[in-house]
């Protein structure tokens, strides 16, 4: 179990439920449907399971649900809990008449990453050779930057006269099922998608070297004007943490999330603030890395790290931020608890890596401030 993280279950419906004309049903009880659907602030649907379901079979109560709303959708997609998947009702046999996928995910299976792409794999999907464009991967509800990033990258590929086909998982039905041969990603966690995958937006050189790869594959493709903005980009960067340096020294920092999400984070401090990333937290699966990583996926782990490097920057969510006293934070990752957020801020792209160094040098800042270091009228602007 991973308890700062959400389940595989929840991780499949979060995929679904982004597709329009999917109506996505939890099968088990109502709070195994409580969660997503707070979580995911979508239409999600639920068979609300009690203990004698449990026991004699909830094969009449899963029917009339899938009856109900089957003249509302295009196809329904069921997922399990973890109580009628440890029974081992045979539920395809029992839906076999009706328009209805079953996506094995219950929540013990793992986190919210392996939910996400079992349900994937279980989409209809059928690449279409012919169609123009670039599928847009890594799209999850779950994730704080999911439509940020969404608007960033149909941004970039619009500049670079690269139509955009799929978008996976927030779009509709009948262009998931027909994505074009090539993918760009958000997120590289969430990988599965159909097509072959020519890089991630995240991170400015990441960007770069796909944008690089996909106008080999799109003959009308004009990446100059999005290569340029990289380049100012990086300047602007450049010239803000320079200009920080000059006052102050870098920040140890520790940063929690995602695998893919925090070492981005370490990349650009590191690469720009030369900030001393003094431990990952990774809440999924340790991949290989330049930085010490680790698994945090406990509070006691978090405690043990924030104790053991004392960091003077702290990047991951709310659970971290409680736990922070004396530190600069910045949210990186689900959940972000106690704040308003109305705009689609992305993390991926151009904007994304800006808005991620703009973020973490006010953060700064404020500390400085807080410690009485400079004056408290002094602004970012004059580090730009």
């Amino acid at each position: 179990m991973n308890p700062l993280w959400p389940c595989a279950m929840t991780g499949a419906a979060s995929c679904l439920s982004g597709i329009r004309g999917i109506g996505v049903i939890i099968h088990g009880s109502s709070g195994c449907f409580f969660y997503p659907a707070t979580l995911l602030k979508t239409p999600l649907h639920c068979t609300k399971l009690i203990e004698e379901d449990i026991i004699f079979g909830a094969e009449k109560r899963l029917k009339k649900v899938v009856e109900e709303l089957s003249s509302e959708y295009d196809l329904l997609a069921v997922i399990p809990a973890c109580a009628p998947a440890v029974t081992g009702e045979d539920i395809r046999e029992i839906l076999s008449g009706y328009p209805v996928i079953v996506i094995d995910s219950p929540g013990f299976i793992g986190g919210c990453e392996e939910g996400y792409i079992t349900a994937l794999g279980s989409l209809p999907c059928c690449i279409d050779e012919e169609r123009p464009g670039v599928n847009i991967s890594g799209l999850d509800l779950i994730d704080p930057f999911c439509r940020g990033n969404l608007i960033e990258m149909e941004r970039i590929l619009g500049h670079a006269n690269i139509p955009v086909a799929a978008r996976f998982c927030l779009d509709s039905l009948s262009s998931i099922c027909r994505p074009s041969p090539l993918t760009i990603s958000t997120n590289p966690d969430l990988c599965g998608q159909p097509g072959r995958e020519i890089g991630t937006a995240l991170g400015l050189k990441n960007l770069e070297s796909s944008l690089t790869g996909l106008a080999t594959w799109c003959d009308d493709a004009d990446i100059d004007p999005i290569l340029d903005e990289i380049r100012v980009a990086e300047e602007a960067i450049d010239r803000a943490c320079d200009k920080y340096l000059r006052r102050f020294e870098p920040p140890a920092t520790a940063i929690f999330g995602g695998f893919s999400y925090a070492h981005f984070a370490a990349e650009l401090l590191s690469d720009y603030l030369d900030a001393e990333v003094t431990s990952v937290g990774c809440r999924n699966t340790i991949q290989s890395s330049r930085f010490r990583v680790e698994e945090a996926r406990d509070m006691s782990a978090v405690d043990r790290i924030l104790e053991r490097d004392k960091p003077e920057l702290v990047i991951g969510s709310s659970f971290e931020e409680r736990q922070v006293q004396n530190a600069a934070f910045v949210p990186l990752t689900y959940p972000f608890r106690g704040k308003v957020r109305l705009a689609a801020h992305p993390i991926a792209g151009v904007q994304g890596a800006l808005s991620f160094m703009e973020t973490v040098l006010n953060a700064c800042m404020d500390l400085r401030r807080r410690d009485c270091r400079i004056d408290p009228h002094t602004s970012l602007q004059e580090f730009v």
